[in-house]
């Protein structure tokens, strides 16, 4: 029963993983934002930037903006030297196509002092799906799917014709599925084995906010911020799953905060650096170990549960944009950041493989007349593998898997002033 207290609850950290905002979770919002890797919180562009700083809100003007976006991922897990699993397996072998939409609404009022709006968007779409089960975790087919969409009436204010202040509400929407993992529901590693693996969807809630600020420094020189406080003002748990994840499925999201830095490089070339800092180490599910959980006799679902040991993370932002005429409009763009996966944590991942860290990516805008506008973007995440180091614990037959990731994406938008 020892094998079962201590080496198999470290194949389970992966859960926690998903109940906040992964280090994805700005490359789904807007595609005329993505175009330049999402660097846009100090360059409004449409509704839907609304999303990285409200402030936009007050500079966009009154328009409507509906998107799509279809993401693609790639990837392998590779067993090796394993008593009880061998060969390569795809995580994304029922799951490798997503499609998420997006919708954005903003109207000015108060002699254009003032605006209010409305915008519904996915923060975060992640599906695993194996084809068939992995002895290492259970009896049937592995995979995980969590969906986070957020709901945000939005408000900001102009201050002269320079400065704006924006507020949104934020109402994020959860849907969690988790299968596979019946070799963990029991009495030793759970507080509540009956509700931990193969239950459906369950859903969750909870209500926060973001506040942004932009400015005109000068000539051709934009400063733009937002801060999103940490939230816990929860309306609903994952309660079919109070026996896997951590704190008995109380969900609560870090805190970001987000700075941008936009100078027009020569007439219609832009070019903005933003910098996004998110405080993982506030939300236990994340920031709490693995060992001193168990070494305390804390199961999974308990208050003190085990979690992933995530730091605080930091995204770096590099977009360019030229505005080739009055009608049409390029961007490229670079975004960084450093995976939370360790080599020796590849096992406890392999419901997670966030392996990725560097995307490129490219878009443009046409103008069809004066009222409309489509946009378009791709992007590509580079191939990135973590190779397993003492990944898998002798009592689960030792060995290594290596993860293995890569991902393409592209999306279209339809804007439109009235």
């Amino acid at each position: 029963m020892k094998f079962l207290r201590k080496t198999i609850p470290l194949a389970l950290t992966l859960l926690p993983l998903f109940f906040g905002p992964t280090l994805e979770a700005n490359l789904y919002k807007s595609p005329k934002a993505l175009g330049r890797a999402g660097a846009v919180a100090a360059s409004p562009q449409d509704a839907m930037t609304i999303a990285y700083n409200p402030a936009a809100a007050a500079f966009v003007g009154n328009r409507w903006d509906l998107g799509l976006t279809w993401i693609h991922n790639l990837g392998r897990h590779t067993y090796s030297e394993n008593a009880n699993i061998d060969g390569i397996f795809d995580p994304f072998a029922n799951a490798s196509n997503l499609f998420v939409p997006e919708f954005g609404v903003n109207q000015r009022m108060c002699e254009c002092t003032m605006t209010w709006g409305f915008l519904i968007y996915n923060q975060e779409y992640f599906k695993v799906d194996y084809k068939t089960p992995n002895p290492l975790f259970g009896t049937s087919n592995l995979g995980l799917e969590y969906l986070h969409y957020v709901a945000s009436p939005s408000w900001s204010i102009l201050f002269g014709c320079d400065h704006a202040l924006g507020i949104t509400l934020d109402f994020h929407g959860h849907r969690l599925k988790i299968d596979g993992l019946e070799n963990f529901a029991n009495d030793f590693n759970s507080a509540n084995p009956n509700l931990f693996t193969n239950k459906g969807y369950d859903y969750a809630g909870a209500i926060g906010a973001t506040v942004g600020w932009i400015s005109h420094l000068a000539y051709g020189v934009n400063l733009g911020l937002s801060y999103s406080p940490p939230v816990d003002w929860i309306i609903g748990r994952f309660n079919d799953y109070r026996g896997s994840v951590a704190d008995e499925a109380l969900l609560e999201l870090p805190a970001r905060y987000l700075a941008g830095l936009q100078i027009e490089m020569v007439c219609g070339l832009f070019a903005e650096f933003d910098v996004e800092h998110v405080q993982y180490n506030q939300v236990r599910p994340l920031n709490q170990r693995l060992l001193p959980a168990f070494e305390e006799e804390h199961g999974f679902g308990a208050e003190e549960g085990v979690g992933l040991g995530w730091r605080d993370q930091t995204i770096f932002r590099f977009g360019l944009e030229w505005q080739w005429d009055e009608n049409f409009a390029l961007r490229a763009g670079w975004w960084h950041h450093r995976t939370p996966i360790v080599s020796s944590e590849t096992l406890a991942n392999t419901l997670v493989p966030n392996v990725l860290e560097d995307y490129v990516t490219w878009g443009g805008t046409m103008r069809c007349g004066c009222l409309n506008e489509i946009s378009f973007f791709g992007a590509y995440g580079f191939k990135s593998t973590i190779y397993g180091q003492d990944s898998i614990p002798e009592d689960l037959g030792g060995g290594e898997v290596d993860l293995e990731g890569e991902k393409w994406m592209f999306g279209m938008s339809w804007g439109r002033r009235f």
